[in-house]
C-alpha cells in the first residue's frame, strides 16, 4: 500500500508538471496551489510514516496500517457523504 500511494504521488506530480497549463485553466490558481500543498502534506506524512518504524514496534504499525481504512472511512464520511454498504 505504501508503494502504491508514492508511485500514484509520483504519477500525478508527473502530470500536473506537464499539464499545468490544462491544469490551471480548467481548476484556477487556488486549485493548483491546494493540489501541490496537499502532495507535499502526503510526501511529508508518507517520509514520517516509514521514519517512525526506526521508534514503534512492528506490531503497532500492523495493527494502524490495518484499521487505517476504517479510519479513513468514518472521517470521510461526515465530509464527504460517503454512502456505505456490506460489500
Amino acid at each position: 500500500m505504501l508503494y502504491i500511494n508514492l508511485i500514484g504521488l509520483l504519477v500525478y506530480g508527473a502530470y500536473l508538471i506537464f499539464h499545468s497549463a490544462d491544469f490551471i485553466t480548467h481548476y484556477g490558481f487556488l486549485g493548483v496551489f491546494f493540489t501541490v500543498f496537499s502532495m507535499i502534506c502526503f510526501a511529508l506524512s508518507l517520509i514520517s510514516y516509514v521514519k517512525s518504524f526506526k521508534y514503534i514496534p512492528f506490531w503497532q504499525v500492523n495493527v494502524f496500517s490495518l484499521l487505517s481504512p476504517i479510519i479513513l472511512a468514518a472521517i470521510s464520511w461526515p465530509f464527504f457523504t460517503e454512502h456505505f454498504s456490506a460489500l
